[in-house]
């Protein structure tokens, strides 16, 4: 999901610094692009819940990014402001309603790294096919790309092998 976001908000940045308006005018439509591939790549995604779930797990999905997209301080504040944002939540992102987060939790909680990984390469693919990550080349055709969102969110009970391990003194 870093990934989905990071791609996005790479478009983001490049069209405010950019002053080329063909090229913005690509950028603002390609946010949205962006957005509903990854959509489709959460629709791909296994089912592990009980096959009575009554939601499918891309709402959930789609939820979760949309509170990290919009850089929401939590989910508390993202679920206190739907209302206010109902409408380009539908439109942006298709949530028609929000879950609890335990709901949240639960739905995502059990999700693989590697059942979401596939999508990420499409997304990349889209934005190297339209120029954008050539603004971020380095040393060779390397991407440059600066990344802090370890200290957000945390568990102490729920991890994966991929995860950070953050230790503490007294802990």
């Amino acid at each position: 999901m870093l990934t989905a976001i990071l791609a996005i908000k790479l478009g983001i940045e490049l069209q405010r610094k950019t002053k080329d308006a063909n090229f913005v005018e690509k950028l603002t439509g390609m946010v949205d692009k962006l957005i509903n591939k990854l959509r489709v790549c959460f629709t791909k995604v296994g089912e592990h819940r009980y096959r009575n779930a009554r939601r499918a797990l891309n709402d959930y999905l789609m939820t979760a990014f949309a509170m990290f997209h919009l850089k929401d301080p939590s989910l508390l504040f993202f679920q206190n402001n739907f209302d206010t944002r109902r409408a380009n939540l539908e439109h942006l992102y298709g949530i028609e309603t929000i879950y609890s987060d335990t709901a949240i939790r639960e739905a995502i909680d059990g999700i693989a790294p590697e059942d979401i990984k596939h999508g990420f390469g499409e997304l990349f693919e889209e934005l190297e096919q339209t120029g954008v990550l050539a603004h971020y080349k380095v040393l060779g055709g390397y991407y440059c790309c600066a990344v802090d969102g370890t200290q957000h969110y945390c568990s102490g009970s729920t991890s994966c092998p991929h995860c950070l391990e953050k230790t503490t003194s007294g802990k």
